[in-house]
């Protein structure tokens, strides 16, 4: 945008709100992977830039349970933590524990509130550092590029 000269103004919105405002043309566009939508799909009223990079999502369990969901489709039907306002290609097919955000998730599987949740790679790894848990990244939920969705 600096290159542009196009001025912008950061906001910092928690995720569902975000969501909501990009919604009502509040906001002009934020940051997803179209692996996260079902059938890769956006929204019809919006565009994508390029790939910017790579990110990838994982259910995490602490260790003693990774077994039980070393496949995607053993979360099926459970419940699973998830943030809020989030975007999950599978959500119809367990029910969400939503939390306001990954580290919440991290103290959430540390706590027994939920078996397993969905969390990026990096951010659960961190998360559980920050938290002193103990996780496991018992099999992958997405792997895809993050890309700029703009309004038309």
């Amino acid at each position: 945008m600096m290159q542009a000269a196009i001025p912008t103004e950061t906001s910092y919105l928690p995720v569902k709100r975000a969501v909501t405002a990009l919604e009502l043309g509040q906001i002009d566009f934020d940051v997803v992977s179209p692996n996260w939508f079902k059938d890769k799909i956006i929204g019809v009223d919006y565009v994508s830039s390029v790939p910017l990079f790579e990110v990838t999502e994982y259910f995490v369990t602490l260790p003693n349970v990774a077994v039980e969901f070393n496949q995607a489709e053993m979360a099926y039907g459970q419940l699973v933590g998830t943030v809020a306002g989030y975007a999950y290609f599978d959500d119809d097919k367990f029910t969400r524990a939503d939390f306001l955000s990954e580290s919440e998730l991290v103290k959430g599987l540390a706590k027994g509130r939920f078996k397993v949740a969905i969390i990026e790679e990096r951010a659960a790894q961190y998360w559980a550092e920050k938290h002193q848990t103990s996780i496991a990244l018992a099999s992958l939920h997405t792997k895809g590029d993050i890309v700029i969705r703009l309004r038309k």
